[in-house]
């Protein structure tokens, strides 16, 4: 009895030891979810104005996660942080952290930048050639780093103008998916106007070609039967340059 209890007491002090080692150790080392809310703090200040028009409401960071066996010795001095990634900060970031004494070491630390605006999306599911009015585009906020290039956040931008593609309800209205709307189609009868010196002519001609505002199309003139270059001005109509 009085050898097992004597075994007993042994393991307790070693258990209680090894507890108070380990306590010890930890207070050592700098803690791997402490260093990841340092290094989150540090974007949140840092980024604020970097994305251009973009609120500090309107970004979100994401730190990866460290490794939990991580063991870095604590720093005797407040650790320094750098953003290693060239300008402009795109959605994925690193971040150097250095420690200097007593053992200096440095770890470079992995982030997501996420940025949310307002973007143009279509209402409803719409095919390729449609003009869009206000009830086709609608406002939905939404994550710009992940949706690419060209997204809109202003509707006027968009309406009318003709869709290249087809979108699907809720799709993001881009730059590259809408044109100009051609208002003159080929074989139209349109409007030809010619002026100079103060003096207007106005005839009718035959569109050889579509044509949007502000595009040089060939037209026939109905009376002379010359094709001459005309500028789309509006829809049906044309001017000729003299």
């Amino acid at each position: 009895m009085g050898h097992r209890l004597f075994l007993c007491c042994i393991f307790l002090s070693f258990a209680i030891t090894t507890n108070a080692q380990t306590a010890h150790a930890d207070d050592d080392i700098e803690k791997p979810e402490n260093l990841r809310d340092q290094v989150e703090a540090y974007l949140q200040d840092t980024l604020d104005g970097e994305y251009m028009g973009v609120a500090p409401d309107d970004m979100e960071v994401a730190v990866s996660n460290l490794d939990a066996r991580l063991r870095l010795p604590k720093c005797a001095s407040p650790l320094r942080h750098e953003i290693t990634s060239p300008r402009p900060y795109g959605s994925n970031v690193s971040v150097k952290v250095n420690c200097d004494a007593p053992r200096p070491w440095t770890i470079y630390v992995p982030a997501r930048v996420d940025t949310f605006a307002e973007v143009a999306v279509v209402a409803r599911s719409l095919a390729r050639g449609a003009v869009l009015t206000p009830e086709d585009v609608t406002l939905r906020r939404m994550s710009t780093s992940q949706g690419g290039f060209g997204l809109v956040l202003d509707i006027q931008q968009v309406v009318g103008k003709e869709l290249k593609r087809r979108l699907e309800a809720g799709e993001p209205v881009r730059l590259s998916h809408i044109k100009a709307p051609q208002v003159i189609r080929r074989g139209d009868r349109v409007v030809l106007e010619a002026s100079t010196s103060g003096v207007s002519v106005v005839t009718t001609g035959t569109a050889l070609a579509n044509g949007e505002v502000g595009e040089q199309i060939q037209v026939r003139n109905e009376k002379s039967e010359r094709v001459v270059d005309a500028e789309v001005v509006a829809p049906g109509k044309a001017r000729v340059a003299l």
